[in-house]
């Protein structure tokens, strides 16, 4: 059976809608869990978000030989950024969520 004949217009059917992201939620994720990158996974941004994990966890741990001092800088700069961005994240996701499904998004 032919591909195009499965739906009625001839084109799939559009991908559903991303649910919209909630500010309260994303700052609550970054004040308690930021060091996590728990507000980056919930913003859409996993592979960031685990190389944040990734970096707190490896300055608590190389905190013994004083090394990770640096670690935490750059972990808290990264943090004070997050909170700067997320808006704009979140304003980015919700005209991306409003495109047509035809039309390519390039905000990745």
């Amino acid at each position: 059976m032919n591909q195009d004949a499965q739906y009625s217009n001839g084109a799939p059917p559009a991908p559903p809608a991303t649910p919209e992201k909630s500010m309260t939620v994303a700052y609550r994720l970054w004040f308690f869990l930021g060091g996590f990158g728990a507000h980056r996974m919930y913003m859409g941004k996993v592979g960031s978000g685990i190389g944040m994990a990734a970096l707190w966890l490896g300055s608590i741990a190389t905190m013994v030989v004083l090394v990770g001092f640096v670690g935490f800088a750059a972990w808290f700069g990264w943090w004070v950024f997050d909170a700067i961005q997320m808006k704009s994240w979140a304003s980015a996701a919700s005209g991306a969520s409003k495109m047509s499904p035809t039309q390519p998004s390039f905000a990745d």
